[in-house]
């Protein structure tokens, strides 16, 4: 009735989670305009761990870039792939991008879909690396009519951080 064979994977339970990550990233084709050139910043994101390896939170940050700061508040999508102790995951965090001395002009829309692997240091306690595209468009990315084309900003990036939690 009670055998080992009928436990559930107990890393499939699910639960509530904070990653803490740091991250740098380098701009793409032309970056000799503001917020272009590189950045580097740190974010933490607090959510819900589903059991099939579907993770869903929200978060906030701090990002310097070279001309300037951002502060990302965001909602975070990932999915882990595979039930061993080492897991690769898919992330897609996307937001909005806050600056408060210029929040008309410099203030945007981002996406940042990355691949990255967890690996355990302790009980519920685990080191994440990933690297992915950051993408950052202007705020009137639909473009109203009669306003300029909008324009965006890519970066490679790379996020060292904690993942505290299931």
């Amino acid at each position: 009735m009670f055998s080992t064979s009928a436990r559930i994977y107990a890393g499939s339970t699910g639960g509530f989670y904070n990653l803490t990550e740091v991250q740098y990233g380098f701009g793409l084709s032309v970056i000799s305009v503001p917020f272009s050139h590189h950045y580097a910043g740190i974010t933490s994101t607090a959510g819900w761990r589903f059991g099939g390896g579907l993770a869903l939170g929200g978060g906030l940050g701090y990002y310097q870039y070279n001309d300037g700061y951002g502060v990302p508040v965001f909602a975070d999508i990932r999915y882990f792939m595979g039930k061993q102790r080492v897991k690769f995951f898919f992330a897609v965090p996307g937001g909005v991008l806050l600056n408060f001395d210029d929040f008309q002009n410099y203030s945007r829309i981002f996406a940042n879909p990355s691949l990255g692997i967890i690996v355990p240091l302790a009980r519920n306690t685990h080191l994440s690396f990933s690297a992915g595209l950051f993408s950052m468009a202007d705020r009137d990315f639909f473009n109203t009519p009669g306003t300029p084309p909008a324009w965006r900003d890519s970066f490679v990036n790379m996020r060292l951080g904690l993942l505290f939690g299931k």
